[in-house]
């Protein structure tokens, strides 16, 4: 894992005011009325350049190219005066737990082969690569971090902690109550105390595989044209894992046009099935289903709650492919699409007839409204999990993991053309 520090592009609040009014979550999961919300915050806002409008003579990627150079030529964005690592620190509550993650903003070389240390868990889609791609090019920006999490370097807290003494850079809390801390790092000993201390870690990519899956295609373009240059690293937010680290979340399945009855029916047989309440009863569903052990997860239909827990493993393993690593065939998403959906009941998910969502009383306020037949609520995926399949080099099946909290658009920007 090596890393860089970089001259970073930061709001000025001087010119932007709230800074933390400028910022924006990733741009997959901003939905377009979110878009809309976080754009009239601020005029400077962050979804301006990552979801881009077309203007009068101008595409989206041009549009977001003009907006940047503009920001830049009037003060809004300005650029570091040397190389900085920026400790960046997110404090939130989970179930009633005081948490924070702490990670550092680095410019991490790509080389492009495995070797490199940085392992992939999803599998990408040219389409949003060719939309980042085209952004890319014509913004010359890192404009969102790639979210990597690294496991067998040393500790970096004892390193930050003299510089988490100091007042933050830039401190607000967002609009889901995370709190967000920034700090330049630019004392040349403590940034090569942090090299020296990540370069022994790999790193797992927990959130942007297309922002990864841009920065090579671009790197690879720019080499052809132009040779080396600033394009042969990507714009990382990197946080220990050994340390108090991301949450990783489950993402739940509303499933539309399946018969919960059907469903139900199948199980039977080679599922354990307890009835467990009405809506009512979710918080004591998911802790009582957040444990260990063979596939198990909640049903939520016609008002009531079923944990179905698997008892027959045979019923499920033979529809698992052959080809895949036991720990990639050991995982709850991968049992439930191919053992249960595709397997027991000839289900097999066609775009459009299954929503995720990482918020369970979301999912269930779908079949409670009429608009999906069954929620489908699921455990989190262990980390170890994760790092287990990504050893193999083998994808995750489709919306496995949901990573909590994630880094916030407009913290730092990184400029391709220095």
């Amino acid at each position: 894992a090596v890393i860089l520090p970089f001259r970073g592009l930061r709001y000025d609040p001087r010119k932007v005011g709230d800074v933390g009014a400028a910022t924006s979550p990733p741009f997959d999961v901003i939905s377009p009325e979110q878009r809309g919300r976080f754009a009239a915050q601020s005029p400077a806002n962050a979804v301006n350049l990552i979801l881009p409008e077309s203007t009068a003579g101008r595409d989206r990627y041009a549009t977001a190219a003009g907006i940047l150079s503009d920001w830049v030529a009037r003060g809004v964005l300005v650029r570091d005066a040397s190389p900085c690592l920026y400790a960046y620190q997110e404090s939130y509550s989970h179930k009633g737990e005081s948490r924070s993650q702490l990670g550092l903003l680095a410019a991490v070389p790509l080389i492009g082969d495995p070797e490199t240390g940085i392992l992939p868990h999803e599998r990408t889609h040219a389409g949003p690569v060719a939309d980042r791609l085209a952004l890319m090019k014509a913004t010359r920006a890192n404009l969102s971090p790639v979210f990597g999490v690294c496991s067998g370097g040393a500790p970096v807290a004892p390193v930050l902690a003299p510089c988490l003494s100091s007042p933050a850079v830039l401190e607000f809390s967002d609009e889901i109550s995370v709190q967000h801390k920034l700090w330049l790092i630019d004392d040349p000993e403590t940034q090569a105390a942090l090299c020296s201390a990540l370069l022994p870690a790999r790193i797992l990519i927990a959130d942007g595989h297309h922002r990864h899956a841009t920065a090579l295609a671009y790197r690879e373009s720019m080499r052809a044209e132009r040779g080396p240059g600033p394009w042969d690293a990507a714009l990382f937010y990197l946080v220990d894992a050994d340390s108090q680290g991301p949450l990783v979340l489950a993402i739940h399945r509303a499933v539309l046009n399946l018969d919960p009855e059907l469903l139900l029916a199948r199980l039977r047989g080679h599922f354990d099935l307890a009835e467990s309440g009405g809506r009512d009863a979710l918080g004591g569903v998911l802790r009582e289903m957040d444990s260990p052990g063979p596939l198990r997860f909640a049903v939520y239909a016609k008002g009531r709650f079923t944990i179905a827990r698997l008892v027959k493993p045979a019923a499920i393993e033979s529809h698992l492919p052959r080809e895949r690593s036991a720990a990639w065939c050991a995982l709850d998403v991968a049992q439930l699409h191919l053992g249960v959906l595709q397997g027991l009941l000839s289900f097999a998910g066609e775009e459009g007839t299954i929503v995720y969502d990482a918020d369970a009383d979301s999912a269930c306020d779908m079949v409670d409204a009429g608009r999906a037949s069954l929620a489908i609520l699921l455990r989190p995926t262990p980390f170890h999990a994760i790092t287990d399949v990504a050893d193999q080099a083998e994808p995750m099946p489709q919306k496995s993991t949901y990573f909590f909290p994630k880094p916030r658009t407009g913290m730092v920007f990184r400029s391709l053309d220095d």
